[in-house]
């Protein structure tokens, strides 16, 4: 006799299965969280200039210290990222993939704090106007531009 599936589950299989999904999840989420913005630049930047050398200077910090960034990367990945040759670095398979992700993340960043800026210095916000109905278009006009100056 064969049995459906849901009666060979319990419920600690099923609870077992669970766990396992969300340690596995939560693993993967920890390891992404673990990179930092500028970690993530230095990717993008290797990408676009393939030299260690260059990118660092780029970033302002010693060739070493771009070295051990992106070793560190890596192996917070589990994945080599670029292919190390004696003319520069090229990106693997993983990196390439990895690369469109960085510049896409830091895009938003990017525009996050574009965005942040603006409304901290007032360039970007609402603006909720009354008017009684019989106010002309050119003193609306007038009032904006009054409250665009400030």
């Amino acid at each position: 006799m064969i049995l459906p599936f849901w009666k060979l589950l319990t419920p600690s299989s099923v609870c077992f299965t669970v766990k396992q999904g969300i340690r596995k999840a939560v693993s993967n989420m920890s390891r992404m969280n673990a990179l930092s913005v500028k970690q993530l630049r230095l990717v993008a930047l290797l990408g676009d200039v393939q030299s260690i050398q260059i990118a660092a200077s780029l970033l302002g910090m010693t060739q070493s210290t771009a070295t051990k960034s992106l070793q560190k990367i890596e192996s917070l990945l589990e994945i080599q990222l670029f292919h190390r040759t004696n003319k520069g670095i090229l990106p693997t398979r993983a990196g390439l993939t990895f690369l469109g992700h960085a510049k896409t993340i830091l895009q938003s960043v990017d525009r996050a704090d574009k965005d942040i800026q603006n409304i901290r210095h007032g360039r970007k916000g609402e603006l909720a106007l009354g008017a009684p109905i019989g106010a002309s278009r050119a003193a609306l006009q007038k009032a904006i531009v009054l409250h665009a100056k400030k």
